[in-house]
């Protein structure tokens, strides 16, 4: 992403870290067993959903008008995601790609708003120990997120696409 010139705050990876932590703790409180570690399929969505909502990733200039400036953070939490679970998500077609970052795009975890916004307060420094509670909207898109990383982990192998000939 250096090539295309994108920011970030210096703060941003302790940010992303508060955030994945706090949604990790909150989805543990409602669906796992105390002291159960978070499998890759679940670190992948929460690394996804972290990055999805932050968008620490922002282009130099207000005119957005490339792809890439476009769904910067949703390709920067797929990327990131699909490496934990192995997942060649860069072989599939844009098109298919296009779809999960528009859905990325639309993610809203409200409980972290708190978080960003003593973020953002404080250059970046969080001081509190602020402990998300999801709504039952919140744990919707966090399973629906960790579902469709089960499919990825599984789908590993594209096939060539066929011939476009008549």
């Amino acid at each position: 992403m250096r090539d295309l010139g994108l920011l970030c705050h210096p703060k941003a990876p302790n940010v992303l870290a508060h955030i994945y932590y706090g949604l990790s703790e909150a989805y543990k409180d409602e669906f796992l067993y105390p002291q159960k570690r978070t499998d890759p399929t679940k670190q992948a969505a929460f690394t996804c959903a972290a990055i999805a909502v932050l968008k620490p990733l922002h282009p130099p200039f207000a005119t957005i008008d490339r792809e890439e400036f476009i769904y910067a953070n949703q390709m920067f939490a797929m990327r990131c995601s699909c490496s934990i679970i192995e997942h060649p998500f860069h072989a599939q077609a844009f098109d298919n790609r296009r779809r999960f970052y528009q859905q990325l795009a639309r993610i809203d975890l409200p409980s972290t708003n708190d978080l960003i916004m003593e973020a953002a307060t404080n250059n970046g420094n969080i001081a509190s120990n602020v402990v998300l509670k999801l709504t039952s909207t919140e744990e919707y898109e966090l399973q629906a997120l960790i579902n469709q990383f089960v499919v990825l982990r599984e789908l590993k192998i594209y096939r060539t696409p066929p011939s476009q000939q008549p």
